[in-house]
């Protein structure tokens, strides 16, 4: 009986390396299509094929798509320096667009998309935001998760001829983190004695974890469905705290005033205008100072699978830098 075959856009990122090593574990074919194979670091595999190739060209695709049933796609811009919306299209709109149609050619069954939780309202400690919380400001103003909104309706535009699910992780920990992209927050605080904080907090997520249930939604989620994928809602004083105990470490934790970060924000949007791409973008800063926490209710009554404490993803972040020499 031959192995089912899935496609894992993404897959030198964070995420789609976790995907990727979550399929093999499960004893599926995995095919990676990446721009460039230096940048991919997960070791060889017999049942994993890399293909070097660009995502927008249909060829390429086809080639990619031969013989699987499912597709992930975690393959985003998601770098917070671009100060329109048009910046993100091409990358999380268009290329999902091309990506659907070839999968509908090539007879998959299920495509999972890859989002983010924060197109859905974030909520408090006491009520977190859920699947059907409606987006709230500074979240709205963000440029990219503006082009998140759009792939997800050209995902769900293809319901009726493909199952499609969305997926919408929080901010994840965990190995692979190359770039690093999430872990720098790890690597902020690592041997410091004093950490300066955000006054906010938000869900920090085990990447392991949310690769699991990935794997579980394809054959337990619904089509046309979006479920957030959520760890742990923690300030970001307590989670400092947490990686100051896994490194049996004491430090000063000092937290960033509001108006800073608003006052950050203000220079960072202006220089934006003058052309100049930063992460300082009023909306940016803004929302170090709020707690965006989230639920993750309806995919644990869909997978039943347990998530495990968010000092899983930072061990396993810690051990992969310390050995990928980022630490």
């Amino acid at each position: 009986m031959s192995k089912k075959r899935v496609l894992v856009t993404g897959a030198t990122g964070l995420l789609g390396a976790n995907c990727v090593v979550e399929f093999l574990n499960q004893e599926f074919e995995v095919v990676a299509p990446i721009r460039n194979k230096s940048s991919f670091l997960i070791e060889e595999h017999p049942h994993l094929q890399v293909l070097e190739g660009n995502l927008c060209d249909r060829d390429f695709l086809r080639k990619a798509l031969l013989g699987c049933q499912y597709v992930v796609h975690a393959a985003a811009e998601t770098r917070q320096g671009f100060p329109s919306i048009e910046d993100y299209l091409p990358s999380n709109v268009q290329l999902t667009q091309i990506l659907l149609e070839v999968s509908m050619e090539r007879k998959v069954q299920r495509f999972i998309h890859v989002s983010t939780s924060n197109v859905f309202g974030y909520g408090s400690m006491e009520n977190p935001g859920t699947e059907i919380t409606p987006i709230r400001p500074p979240f709205s103003k963000s440029p990219y998760v503006q082009s998140k909104i759009l792939a997800q309706q050209t995902v769900f535009s293809f319901q009726n001829e493909i199952e499609v699910i969305t997926v919408h992780p929080t901010f994840m920990l965990g190995a692979y983190d190359q770039k690093p992209s999430s872990g720098r927050i790890i690597l902020h605080g690592w041997g410091k004695k004093i950490i300066f904080h955000p006054t906010g907090g938000k869900n920090f997520l085990n990447a392991s974890d949310a690769a699991k249930s990935i794997f579980h939604l394809f054959s337990l989620g619904k089509n046309g469905e979006s479920y957030l994928l959520s760890g742990e809602n923690l300030s970001y004083r307590s989670f400092f705290k947490k990686l100051l105990m896994i490194q049996n470490q004491k430090a000063w934790l000092i937290p960033i005033p509001q108006f800073f970060l608003i006052l950050a924000g203000l220079v960072g949007t202006l220089l934006h205008r003058l052309g100049w791409k930063n992460e300082f973008s009023l909306a940016n800063m803004k929302i170090l100072g709020i707690r965006n926490f989230y639920s993750r209710q309806k995919v644990v009554e869909t997978t039943k699978i347990s998530f495990q404490p968010i000092e899983k993803g930072i061990q396993e972040a810690i051990e992969w830098f310390k050995e990928n020499g980022k630490l």
